[in-house]
């Protein structure tokens, strides 16, 4: 009689990575890497405006939370999906609003196209043009900012 091998791979159930109607987890992934893009992106703003002596650090707890739910997401851990949605609602609504309520309605538009970017990716079950379509929102948002680093850097 012979014994099945508990470590062989043949004898192992074929599951899915992810349970039928969960998040994508390359959804989860993408969210978590464009979010630990936008932290690094964040903390370049702050230390030049440390070095230019424009600004303090006052984004430094924002970076840290969008430091843990991204890295978290791009380990796939969907238990900080919640989180994940809930900062980018906070976020359109803390940065978005009041930016739009002063008349700028650039900065307003930046920021809430970054949160429909993200909650693309983030809420339900994305299909492949949500996710295109997601990245493609928060990239165009971090490019701009990219420049934006680029150019005060040579102002």
């Amino acid at each position: 009689m012979s014994e099945s091998n508990p470590y062989s791979i043949l004898s192992q159930p074929t599951t899915s990575a992810e349970p039928e109607g969960g998040p994508d987890a390359r959804a989860l992934r993408l969210a978590g890497g464009l979010l630990v893009t936008g932290a690094v992106l964040s903390f370049l703003y702050v230390v030049q405006g440390l070095v230019a002596g424009t600004g303090g650090p006052a984004g430094a707890l924002g970076i840290a939370i969008d430091l843990v739910i991204g890295v978290a997401l791009f380990r796939n851990q969907s238990g900080y999906l919640s989180w994940a949605i809930l900062r980018t609602v906070g976020g359109a609504l803390f940065f978005g609003l009041p930016p739009l309520f002063r008349g700028d309605v650039v900065e307003a538009a930046v920021v809430l196209v970054l949160s429909a970017g993200f909650l693309l990716l983030l809420v339900g079950k994305p299909n492949r043009g949500r996710i295109i379509g997601g990245v493609a929102l928060a990239g165009l948002v971090y490019l701009l900012m990219a420049v934006g680093l680029i150019a005060n850097a040579f102002a």
